[in-house]
């Protein structure tokens, strides 16, 4: 290019191809220089899609182990029944370890109903004995703690960890603001965790907003599958605290937050997002940014949106690069600009200083236009010829006259409403250098058809040489600031009337403790009138003389800013009359727009009486806690959800639970046996809605369970004491008077067994000799069939010499039809002697010896109905079952029987004679064995089955079944199969069923046979009570007969 110049200027070079050159030079330089800028650009911009990706999926995966952290909590509350202070903060520590900078608190938020709220405070107060003044509160409208308001149900913060720093959160009601109780009640309706709305946290100390995670927890630890159960259940909710900046600074990484800026909203409504937190260098900022540009960046599109689920709600990060990241530029660039550069240097330099001066002059221009179109006040510039060179969109508003029909018209010419106001005289006054001030000027009626009411201000406008040019008018609407102040003054005689019909003392003192201001019912409870008391000293005057030193020492801390123990306290005063009375007083400092205290505001409420009320009842109660802690008998009260409220030291000595450990829990889950909380949740709900009950004044003997899980006697009396609450509903209190009755029943057991053991003996005598004298005949029937026998020999002997005989004679060379004819005739009295011998002999000796025995069972069953002792305990039935087959195994399998039994998951634990029934269970299954083997005997070949099978019933009964491929019963023999001495089989007794049938008919139980025919197999069917009580009538009805459908 130089070459060329040079041979351009050999030539003569003019200015057309001067310029050309210059611009020819210039144009390649820039396209140079783009061409590597933008490889650069490209280059960075991917960079920067990779940082907003990682930014989203940081933050994603922090809300991810947050959630998981929420759930872990919760599950800490689902597998315990009761979960101490002590065990929260160890179990979430390392959690608040791995993420302090992200967690501002976690907390167990339960579940409070209006009639739980006095054993909610007592736990709480033994929960937290170390925390004072305990008890749920809510923000009033103006954000002043205040006591809890009436509701159903409360959702109190009771444990927060880390305390220090979120002690003000602590037995906050979350249930008092909206958004905190929507999202409690979502999450308790759909059992999922949810996210809250933004909200202001009650311990934040800065600015930034903050959100919540709640995750509810139910009673028994698993999720209801109905809504109404949901919410019937729910036992509470585990939260996670957090604020919003500081959670999301903490998720990124610093290095992306330096180099990219970002936006989180709340984008869950799809009407409009939420702001959340606005992160700048690393730094969350408080409000939302007003303008989200991208002019700073060399790259057409440079923001992302992403999407980041929490919960049941969705945000989304926005990511804008910082001009930093793009304003970097390839050093190739940079070589070619330079370079391209030099020969326009001087030329950018003289234009840039002529741009510079007319940037100035626009830069101020519009500044002043802007000022004055986005002012608040209706501005007019006129010239000195009282022109209107101004007219802001304020004054098109206020007179409804566009600016473009206002500009080059006079002030004159305008229609003006104002009263006496010369637009022509206040223009001259201005320009002759006067500033003028008209307040409170009435105007006409605007649009709404209100007067408005203007503050109007005039100056003069002068060039830099001094010289008036025009002037300025400025209209300052004052009409909110007059409605205001009118609204205010109604206020405050609102407020008056307000404290005239106060129930309560509302009482104002200066900073001397003169009364100010009091109200009717001061006036009333101190006996002097308003006039009387307005101006009067509180403390020489109405404080009693020994109490006013104290007050006078509380003054001078007030005067300090130091009396927080003014906030509330007990005081006597003194009426006109003399009479001294007690109030309690809740105080509040006042003070001035500088904190300097003014006085002191109270409100207070006559308590004398009430007083007088509690120390007769506290005098009451010291004396029946006396007589109870000294009382042999365990002394018990519950309310009517069967909760424990008093528990004397016999009642920890007799079921050896301390009084800590049983406040607040149900009673009859505690100490009675399980097979009983049937019967008594039915009671219990009966007595809950009228006061009445079987056992209510009544002494019952019944049986509870220690702590160590045996059962023992006792002997209840109980009775209900009503009870009435804040909105006069009678709840009903049971108190019962517990007496360990073990020594007593073991006493009596000892006494039954020397008696029965006493009939044992006389009745075993008489077993004996009875069964002796039977015994004696079959003695003697066994030895005349044994001397038959015998004789029986005998003539099988002779019966072989016959034989002998004839093979003789044969040898003998005898006819063989001699022979046999002899043979023959010896075989025919043998017939005959054997005949007789049969009819005569065998046949009438089995008969008396089966009488004999017939006998000997009659005498045995005699016996057994008089000396029966059964001894009822609780066991489980399924091993019980178990317990027979394996007893019977061997001979099962040596035969190949199968055997199955099946016992239902809602009946495991019975109460009946153990012994009993398992001897019953082996007389079933030996009687299906030896049938199924009597089946195969007649040629059955396939293989044997026995099943098992028990199944609760109504009314607390149940039914056992046994069912076989056997032999089966005759339609003949069924209706006496539990009759002694009948049988299906060739070689049974039939004594096995019969003993069954007997057990069972002393238990109350029944039993019946069923079965197809022979070969059809059998089913018994049993049906008993869970839980027999021995010389008692049964606790539920019994069920319908069976042998009805047989």
């Amino acid at each position: 290019m130089v070459s060329w110049l040079e041979a351009r200027q050999l030539k003569g070079l003019n200015l057309f191809g001067a310029s050309l050159v210059f611009l020819t030079c210039l144009f390649l330089t820039a396209l140079a220089f783009y061409a590597v800028q933008h490889d650069h650009q490209t280059a960075l911009h991917h960079r920067y899609e990779d940082i907003s990706h990682t930014s989203q999926t940081m933050v994603q995966k922090r809300v991810n182990d947050i959630l998981a952290v929420v759930q872990s909590v919760a599950g800490l509350f689902n597998a315990s029944e009761k979960v101490t202070q002590q065990e929260f903060d160890r179990f979430v520590d390392p959690f608040l370890n791995r993420y302090a900078q992200a967690i501002q608190a976690l907390e167990w938020v339960p579940a409070v109903r209006r009639e739980e709220k006095t054993l909610f405070y007592a736990n709480g107060r033994l929960a937290h004995p170390h925390r004072q003044n305990f008890g749920i509160w809510q923000k009033s409208a103006a954000g002043v703690r205040e006591r809890v308001t009436p509701r159903a149900i409360y959702y109190p913060v009771f444990y927060v960890t880390p305390y220090l720093g979120n002690e003000e959160a602590w037995g906050f009601d979350l249930g008092s603001n909206p958004i905190r109780r929507a999202a409690l009640e979502k999450a308790r309706d759909y059992g999922v965790p949810v996210t809250s709305k933004r909200i202001h946290l009650v311990q934040e100390q800065g600015n930034q907003h903050g959100f919540l995670i709640t995750y509810p927890v139910y009673e028994g630890g698993v999720i209801p599958p109905t809504q109404a159960q949901r919410r019937a259940q729910i036992k509470g909710f585990v939260l996670g605290v957090f604020r919003v900046g500081d959670f999301i600074a903490n998720a990124l990484a610093k290095r992306i937050t330096d180099d990219v800026d970002h936006l989180l909203e709340d984008i869950t409504e799809p009407r409009e997002a939420t702001f959340l937190t606005w992160l700048i260098n690393s730094k969350p900022m408080v409000e939302a940014p007003r303008h989200w540009s991208m002019r700073d960046t060399l790259l057409p599109t440079s923001k992302t949106e992403r999407n980041i689920v929490v919960a049941d709600r969705l945000w989304r990060l926005s990511s804008k690069p910082k001009p930093e990241l793009f304003r970097g530029t390839a050093k190739l660039a940079w070589v070619i600009l330079v370079m391209g550069s030099l020969g326009t240097m001087a030329i950018a330099l003289f234009l840039a200083s002529l741009l510079r001066s007319q940037g100035h002059l626009r830069k101020e221009k519009l500044f002043s236009e802007k000022l004055i179109h986005t002012s608040f006040d209706g501005i007019v510039a006129f010239d000195i010829d009282c022109r209107i060179t101004v007219w802001n969109p304020f004054m098109e508003s206020f007179l409804h006259i566009r600016q473009s029909a206002c500009l080059g018209k006079k002030l004159q010419s305008i229609p003006w409403s104002w009263n006496g106001f010369d637009v022509g005289e206040i223009c001259a006054e201005i320009l002759a250098g006067e500033s003028i001030y008209l307040d409170d000027l009435p105007y006409g009626v605007d649009q709404d058809k209100d007067v408005r009411i203007f503050d109007i201000y005039g100056s003069r406008l002068t060039n830099a040489e001094g010289m008036t040019i025009g002037g300025l008018l400025r209209f300052h609407d004052e009409t909110r600031k007059l409605k205001s102040r009118e609204q205010l003054r109604q206020e405050r005689d609102l407020t008056r009337r307000y404290l005239e019909i106060a129930g309560t003392i509302i009482l104002v003192l200066d900073t001397d403790f003169n009364i100010s201001l009091i109200n009717r019912k001061g006036c009333e409870v101190l006996g002097y009138e308003r006039n009387e008391l307005l101006g009067m000293n509180w403390i020489q005057q109405i404080t009693p003389a020994d109490q006013q030193e104290e007050i006078h020492q509380l003054r001078a801390q007030l005067l300090k800013g130091e009396a927080l123990s003014l906030r509330y306290h007990e005081d006597e005063v003194v009426t006109k009359q003399g009479e001294r009375r007690l109030v309690a007083w809740h105080n509040r400092l006042m003070t001035n727009d500088m904190g300097e205290v003014t006085g002191l505001l109270a409100s207070g409420e006559d308590i004398t009486e009430k007083r007088k009320v509690q120390e007769r009842l506290m005098e009451s109660e010291a004396r029946f806690r006396k007589m109870a802690s000294a009382a042999q008998d365990a002394i018990i009260e519950v309310d009517e959800m069967d909760r424990i409220l008093y528990w004397n030291r016999s009642a920890e000595r007799m079921f050896g639970h301390q009084k800590e450990q049983v406040f607040g829990r149900q009673m009859h889950r505690l100490i009675s046996p399980a097979r009983f909380h049937p019967i008594i949740d039915k009671a219990l709900a009966h007595f809950r809605d009228t006061g009445h009950g079987n056992a209510i004044n009544r002494t019952t003997e019944l049986m509870a369970i220690h702590r160590d899980g045996h059962e023992f006697p006792v002997e209840v009396s109980l009775a209900a004491i009503p009870h009435g609450d804040d909105e006069g509903h009678v709840r009903w209190h049971a108190v019962g008077v517990v007496r360990d009755l073990t020594e007593r029943k073991k006493s009596e057991e000892r006494e039954n067994y020397a008696s029965f053991q006493s009939g044992v003996a006389e009745m075993s005598i008489s077993i004996l000799h009875n069964i002796g004298n039977a015994i004696m005949s079959i003695m003697h029937r066994a030895e005349t069939i044994e001397v038959k026998s015998d004789e029986l020999q005998q003539t099988a002997t002779l019966l072989g010499r016959v034989n002998d005989g004839a093979k003789k004679r044969l040898d003998q060379g005898q006819s063989a039809d001699l022979v046999l004819s002899a043979l023959l005739s010896a075989l025919q009295e043998l017939g005959d002697q054997l005949s007789s011998m049969a009819q005569e002999s065998f046949k009438q000796h089995a008969e008396k010896i089966r009488t004999g025995v017939g006998h000997i069972s009659e005498i045995i069953q005699i016996h057994q109905d008089s000396s029966r002792y059964i001894v009822v305990s609780q066991f489980n039935l399924n091993e019980l079952f178990q317990d027979a087959v394996i007893i019977q195994s061997d001979v099962l399998e040596k035969y190949g029987v199968k055997i199955t039994h099946r016992v239902s998951q809602e009946m495991q634990e019975v109460h009946l004679p153990r012994s009993q029934m398992l001897q019953m269970m082996i007389n079933l299954i030996k009687n299906s064995r030896e049938a199924i083997i009597e089946h195969a005997r007649y040629g059955a070949d396939y293989p044997g089955l026995i099943e098992l099978t028990a199944k609760p019933l109504k009314q607390g009964w149940m039914e056992i079944t046994i069912s076989d491929n056997g032999c089966g019963i005759t339609a003949e023999l069924l209706p006496q199969i539990f009759r002694f001495g009948v049988s299906t089989k060739s070689r049974g007794t039939g004594y096995g069923l019969h003993s069954i049938a007997n057990f069972v008919q002393s238990v109350d139980g029944q039993i019946v046979a069923h079965s197809d025919g022979p070969g059809e197999g059998a089913l018994f069917t049993i049906r008993l009570p869970q839980v027999y009580q021995l010389s008692t009538e049964q606790s539920g009805e019994q069920p319908e007969d069976l042998s009805a459908g047989e």
